[in-house]
């Protein structure tokens, strides 16, 4: 069986926003974010378990992992295992609200 990244549409909006945040100030940098993202995905596609378990009160976010950008560690990845791949929920920036972002 291949194994998938299946991305949440709100994963790739934030992917988006971010590389247009970076690019105001460097082009190349949003470049080289986009392609970090991509890397990071695919680390985590071989092994979905380097990801940290959300500590939540909430039993929706329980079987969430979270696990830095490669080169952006300020960006994480939010992410579920699946038996054929993993699931990306949001990549957010750590300074945000990202536990009322995921509802936790």
């Amino acid at each position: 069986m291949r194994r998938r990244v299946i991305k949440s549409a709100e994963s790739r909006s934030d992917v988006i926003a971010a590389a247009r945040y970076i690019a105001d100030s460097n082009k190349s940098a949003a470049l080289r974010f986009a392609s970090a993202v991509e890397e990071s995905l695919q680390r985590l596609l071989q092994v979905p378990q380097l990801g940290e378990k959300l500590a939540s009160q909430n039993s929706a976010l329980r079987d969430l992992r979270v696990w830095p950008v490669q080169k952006f560690r300020n960006f994480l990845v939010f992410y579920a295992e699946m038996p054929d791949g993993i699931r990306v929920i949001r990549i957010l920036h750590g300074a945000r609200d990202w536990q009322a972002i995921l509802g936790g």
